[in-house]
């Protein structure tokens, strides 16, 4: 490929999205894109090349159940919930795959994801102790999905042999849901780690697609995974996962995590977000979905907003989200950008004692940050609406003030050019 043929997105670079500090010492750095829809369904803000489409992993099994519930699937409540789950593999998860089976008069052996150990440690231990084979394909962590994939086959007659295949017909009817909910086509089919085939969507796609879950009418397909999830969030995560933390204390929060770094969620209002740590490291995802959430206006809990890093057996550091407050900074110009910007380096290095909070692990002075910022969003002049009497009106700060930007150097890979707003994407940005 010569220079000219290049496009923005071959050549552009993710953002950090989070820092790993060891004793005061930044060790790594994760990058990453985020796509963020507000409440009316257009993107409030996006980082890095979030129109690249990337593989969503168990972040696509909300989908999944869905597109089974339109197909018949008798599910309901904890089992519903543990059809899209990556469960922990805890007994009552285990026992859980056991009765969705029954329904189809169908055993462990019909299931073709791998064995596998329970991702619960306790568990793990409990049966390497106990037992002479402790990995089975029941302790999977996607058991749940692939026993509601054969009793969705058996209630329409599909063969269960081949529910594998991507040419199965149960396979094909998800792939046409997915594409429904993200309103865009699948842009690539691959194999998950559990052998089911995977759909490829953009940030903006997935994003969508959770909105539509929690928006949807009460009592239909997708409203129902959504419902469920959110009553049992133990069922599809595990008891000390920080899925079921945040689903159990962010009122009316959906949020799935995939592999390689992804996360996916929506809240009641329709607001959503996608995120990819671009390297796959998931240890960087929930402080920064802790920080979305923070900006889309929910109050997720303030011990997730941070990730501990340790040496010697004691916490030496932590692992805290960056990009969000910079790009905020940088959306400003002046003495208004400088202040906010010297606030949270400040306040992240102990300099700012804040008044009330401790939010992002450290002493993170939100009380400052959130003055400077909401100043910053009256006199942002670019951007969608920045400066105009309607964002001085709704000096709001993390919700939807003013639409801040991405980092000027991602806008080309973020929207359709440099003379347009830089909260559009090059995909449809009305939901």
């Amino acid at each position: 490929m010569t220079l000219e043929h290049l496009s923005p997105n071959d050549v552009a670079v993710n953002p950090v999205l989070a820092e790993v500090v060891r004793s005061g010492f930044v060790e790594s750095r994760h990058r990453g894109a985020v796509a963020a829809l507000g409440a009316d369904g257009t993107f409030v803000f996006t980082a890095g090349s979030a129109n690249t489409p990337v593989f969503p992993r168990s972040a696509n099994k909300p989908l999944q159940a869905a597109a089974m519930l339109r197909a018949g699937l008798p599910l309901d409540g904890e089992l519903l919930a543990l059809a899209a789950a990556s469960h922990s593999g805890e007994d009552f998860h285990a026992q859980g795959v056991h009765d969705i089976l029954d329904l189809g008069g169908l055993t462990a052996a019909d299931l073709r994801c791998p064995p596998a150990l329970p991702i619960d440690e306790p568990t793990a231990r409990r049966l390497i102790k106990a037992e002479d084979a402790p990995e089975s394909r029941v302790r999977n962590n996607c058991s749940g999905k692939h026993a509601a994939m054969l009793v969705t086959c058996i209630a329409n007659e599909w063969p269960t042999e081949t529910y594998l295949d991507p040419t199965h017909p149960l396979q094909r009817h998800i792939r046409r849901t997915i594409e429904e909910l993200a309103r865009e086509p699948v842009a690539a089919t691959g194999v998950d780690g559990c052998g089911a085939p995977l759909f490829a969507l953009t940030l903006g796609g997935l994003a969508r697609a959770f909105r539509a879950l929690v928006l949807a009418e009460p009592g239909t397909p997708e409203r129902r995974v959504a419902d469920a999830f959110r009553k049992f969030p133990a069922w599809t995560s595990g008891t000390t996962r920080d899925e079921n933390r945040l689903m159990t204390e962010v009122p009316g929060l959906l949020l799935k995590g995939g592999a390689e770094g992804v996360d996916a969620f929506a809240l009641p209002d329709g607001s959503a977000a996608a995120l990819k740590i671009e390297d796959g490291n998931a240890r960087a995802s929930t402080p920064v979905t802790v920080a979305i959430l923070a900006r889309l206006g929910a109050q997720p809990p303030a011990e997730l907003a941070t990730a501990a890093v340790r040496g010697g057996g004691a916490p030496v550091g932590e692992i805290h989200p960056v990009w969000l407050l910079r790009s905020a900074a940088r959306s400003c110009s002046g003495r208004w950008g400088a202040w906010a910007w010297w606030c949270a380096h400040a306040s992240r290095l102990n300099v700012v004692d804040g008044p009330s909070t401790t939010f992002f692990g450290g002493r993170w002075a939100i009380d400052y940050v959130a003055e400077g910022l909401i100043w910053c969003a009256a006199r942002v002049k670019r951007g969608a609406g920045g400066g105009s009497p309607a964002a001085r009106a709704a000096m709001i700060w993390p919700r939807r003030g003013a639409n801040l930007a991405p980092w000027p150097e991602q806008a080309e890979a973020t929207t359709n050019g440099p003379r347009l707003s830089r909260m559009k994407s090059s995909v449809a940005v009305d939901v």
